[in-house]
């Protein structure tokens, strides 16, 4: 069973209602759940764009949900996807 950590209210864009969860996951680490008009849209209970199962930290998960909200923000009928790049420079901060 997932624990919320916390839950963040997100933007409204566009009509739609872009809220967030920041969770523990199984493990040791933290994932994240983004919901659509209070729907789950994404969950990511691993790192991001980086092979295998790489356990996020729960400053990690924050950020990485903060871009991927941005994201979905900016194209709300796109998938959002993150690069490589974005993931390990959010690794080092987190």
């Amino acid at each position: 069973m997932m624990e919320v950590v916390r839950k963040i209210s997100g933007s409204i864009h566009n009509k739609m209602r872009i809220t967030k969860e920041v969770v523990r996951s199984g493990g040791e680490g933290y994932g994240y759940r983004i919901f659509r008009d209070d729907r789950i849209f994404i969950v990511q209970d691993f790192t991001p764009a980086i092979s295998g199962n790489v356990e996020m930290t729960e400053r990690q998960a924050e950020l990485l949900s903060d871009l991927v909200m941005k994201r979905l923000e900016e194209k709300p009928d796109d998938l959002p996807t993150v690069t490589k790049e974005e993931v390990e420079e959010i690794i080092g901060k987190g």
